[in-house]
């Protein structure tokens, strides 16, 4: 099996999209197979099938991580080299996936060495009639590519009873309303840190770059 870099599997899966208009969801016990229109299983049951399809179809492996609640789904080495985090969405609506918890993933970025901001996300767009599956649409974007500004609460997040809970996309397929930056989408955070967890602006920020040796 060889290695790969994102941007080749993004590839891979682009080329073949035509290919990709017919599939299916069933389950099979005791001897029937029954058609599954529940689509709250899209994100695991395409975890599956890519790995197999990049696989079989490519000769490429993809590492699952071994913590399977934890950032990101695969990497693209063994030894955990290359952070792989696959997404998907009805494409006839608005992406509406959660991209991180807001309070974990500032924790995160602070940590020495860590790679979450570089991390890649392949992101597919899905059609659905009843358990008929197609895919329509891949994008690979850095985290920053799919958020962006908020006049509510400085960038697009889920909130409840006033508190962050997960950092949320934008209709990235536009580009219109998404940071320009990664830089922005920086700054963003710890502006939403500081209304939120009642600090002073620029603390989190200094913190990030001091744990990146600026």
């Amino acid at each position: 099996m060889k290695s790969i870099s994102a941007a080749q599997v993004y590839e891979l899966i682009k080329k073949d999209i035509p290919k990709l208009r017919d599939g299916s969801i069933s389950f099979s016990m005791g001897g029937m197979v029954v058609p599954v229109d529940n689509l709250d299983i899209m994100g695991g049951m395409l975890q599956c099938w890519i790995r197999e399809f990049l696989r079989s179809r490519h000769g490429v492996k993809l590492f699952p991580n071994p913590h399977t609640q934890e950032f990101p789904d695969f990497f693209l080495e063994e030894g955990g080299v290359g952070m792989l985090e696959l997404k998907c969405f009805d494409s006839t609506k608005t992406p509406n996936f959660d991209l991180a918890n807001f309070d974990k993933y500032l924790r995160s970025l602070l940590r020495p060495g860590n790679r979450d901001l570089s991390a890649d996300f392949l992101v597919l767009g899905y059609a659905a009639d009843d358990a008929r599956i197609s895919i329509r649409e891949i994008y690979l974007k850095k985290i920053w590519q799919m958020t962006g500004p908020s006049e509510t609460n400085i960038l697009n997040l889920q909130v409840k009873q006033g508190k962050p809970v997960n950092i949320r996309p934008k209709d990235f397929r536009s580009n219109l309303s998404i940071f320009e930056s990664e830089g922005d989408f920086l700054h963003a955070l710890d502006a939403a840190n500081a209304r939120f967890n009642n600090t002073s602006k620029g603390v989190w920020l200094a913190q990030y770059r001091k744990s990146r040796g600026r």
